[in-house]
Order: C-alpha cells, then structure tokens, then sequence
C-alpha cells in the first residue's frame, strides 16, 4: 500500500470512473482495471510488466483502458475470450 495526498482532481476522477496514476508499472495499473473485466489480464513479458506509465484511464471502457495504458509503451491487447486478455509486446 502507498500512501500520498491527492489533490481534489484526482479525488473527482474517481468519482467520474477515471483511474488517474503517476508512476505506476504496468503491471500494477493493470492489476487495478483487472478488477472491471471478466476474466483475467495477463502481463507476461517482463520489460513490459515493468514499464512505468502516467495517466488517466476511463474505467467505463476497461479494454480500451488496457490499451490506452500498453499502447504508449510498445504494448499492444490480445484478446483471449473466455479468460481475459493479454498485454503483448508489439517490439
């Protein structure tokens, strides 16, 4: 658990169903939209896993979340229909 003061933005975003992280892995943010999906994410390329990302994410669409969050670094979603989906690396 990581503890820090957020400002009232974040507070608002999400309330608006967004998820607003700063300097979190890949792996963590999508641990975090796992929660929105049937099915599990997978991460299994390491590099990728650990690719520190910032942004905000529209937890109303949790797949394009995914790859709004991949995308950016050199990620891309395969989807794996009944399980889940998967964040490959597209390098």
């Amino acid at each position: 658990v990581v503890r820090k003061h957020v400002g009232l933005s974040e507070i608002a975003n999400w309330r608006d169903n967004r998820l607003t992280v700063d300097d979190l892995t890949v792996d963590q943010v999508a641990d975090v939209i796992e929660r929105r999906i049937r099915g599990s994410v997978f991460v299994p390329n390491s590099e990728l896993a650990a690719s520190r990302i910032t942004g905000s994410f529209d937890l109303s669409e949790p797949r394009l979340a995914l790859e709004a969050e991949a995308v950016p670094v050199g990620g891309r979603l395969l989807a794996v229909q009944p399980f889940g989906v998967v964040l490959v690396s597209s390098k």
